[in-house]
């Protein structure tokens, strides 16, 4: 089980100023809101394609073994920071376990620091994970914040079109296909590909 403790403040994953940028059209402010919905909206999709949560959120996350287990594999990574582990003994010493941080693995340490095994039981985790979209310390890959441009630039450029058009010319602005049977377009869903959870469909 998973409960959100520190919601992201938003979880669009590029900027208006970016989307704008890529248009390479004259448009004026009176387009910002839409811009900023189709924004929210493919950010949504691509969540939804990848198969997690993308963005930096603060969880706490119930894990019940029922056996013993070599790792804790989180939910959501990659790991920013691991605030507490609690088991059903007590609360654990920052010493006693690590994270690999990117696959999100938790690891439990012996006294000594070499790897142990995590025994039966319920454990909770609180931690952070996901990756900052905006702000000083972003750290969101360019490659999915790629993906988000390309598919709102798709999305606004097809607006009102006959989708069962395969492919169209937009004079000074380019080709592009519709009849997708997927929200994201080919060029973007090949850029999240590495992102996308293993088996998700």
């Amino acid at each position: 089980m998973l409960t959100v403790t520190a919601p992201a403040t938003t979880r669009d994953l590029a900027t208006l100023a970016a989307v704008k940028a890529e248009l390479e059209m004259a448009l004026d402010s009176q387009h910002d809101g839409y811009l900023n919905g189709l924004i929210t909206q493919m950010s949504r999709a691509i969540e939804s394609w990848c198969g997690r949560s993308l963005v930096r959120e603060g969880v706490r996350e119930t894990i019940h073994l029922t056996a013993p287990a070599e790792a804790l594999v989180l939910t959501r990574f990659p790991v920013s920071e691991i605030v507490s582990v609690t088991t059903e003994a007590n609360t654990l010493a920052p010493s006693l376990y690590e994270a690999d941080a990117g696959p999100g693995t938790l690891y439990r340490l012996t006294t000594s620091g070499a790897r142990s095994i995590w025994s039966p039981g319920r454990v909770l985790v609180d931690y952070t994970a996901g990756f900052l979209p905006a702000g000083e310390a972003r750290d969101l890959p360019p490659d999915i914040e790629r993906a988000a441009i390309l598919a709102v630039r798709n999305a606004f450029l097809t607006r009102g079109r006959d989708q069962t058009v395969r492919s169209d010319d937009v004079e000074g602005i380019g080709s592009f296909s519709y009849g997708m049977t997927s929200a994201l377009p080919a060029d973007v869903t090949e850029l999240l590909a590495p992102y996308r959870l293993p088996g998700f469909a």
